[in-house]
């Protein structure tokens, strides 16, 4: 039952989740896009400094030339949605037609350049990951040792703090990769936030596992 209830949690936070991505590369711009990352550069900028910055963008460009262009995946998605000028012509004299055809090259853009700034996101987590990793090591230790602890004096195990850390741990890695796509410049320091969260969270998972397994 419980395991029916976190499955079905994850389903809607997915899909509600999908549901704003859909919105926003339906009502947003490219030109808004493009200003979330400049603003979320001088963020990055302003935290871990210009060498930083530039690493990142180098990185990131390198990885979405790679994915993205070179592969051929660009041309081949704006040849499937747009169609050529020969057939512009022939199917898109109404004014209504031409602005649908604007509005389309402006959705794939847009998706495009959303693409990006998860890429851009990605290559951050990762710079992160080595600081990030005495944090999660310690925090698997504290739990072992913890749980250790409760062993030897009878303490209590709680079976709940530890299915509510498994779903809440479950459902922020489902939605993370769809979270980094939102189109808002946000600060850096989120991700050690975040770290500190998923650190706590295995804690309590490894704390209050089951004495006897």
């Amino acid at each position: 039952m419980a395991a029916d209830h976190k499955t079905n949690l994850i389903k809607y936070t997915i899909i509600a989740v999908c549901v704003v991505l859909v919105a926003i590369i339906g009502f947003s711009t490219p030109k808004f896009a493009f200003n979330v990352i400049a603003r979320e550069g001088v963020k990055i900028e302003n935290a871990f400094g210009t060498h930083t910055l530039n690493l990142l963008d180098s990185r990131t460009m390198k990885l979405y030339d790679g994915l993205l262009i070179e592969s051929g995946a660009y041309t081949a998605v704006w040849h499937l949605v747009v169609p050529t000028k020969s057939e512009q012509k022939q199917s898109f004299s109404d004014k209504i037609m031409r602005g649908v055809l604007f509005w389309a090259q402006d959705r794939i853009n847009l998706a495009f350049i959303l693409l990006f700034l998860l890429l851009h996101r990605i290559e951050l987590i990762l710079l992160l990951i080595p600081s990030a990793s005495f944090i999660l090591g310690a925090s698997v230790l504290t739990g072992f040792f913890v749980r250790k602890i409760k062993q030897g004096n009878f303490a209590f195990a709680s079976p709940t703090v530890h299915r509510y850390a498994i779903g809440t741990l479950t459902i922020f890695l489902t939605t993370l990769p769809f979270l980094l796509l939102v189109p808002i410049a946000l600060s850096p320091h989120i991700y050690t936030f975040t770290f500190i969260v998923v650190s706590i969270l295995i804690q309590a998972i490894i704390a209050n596992i089951a004495k006897r397994i």
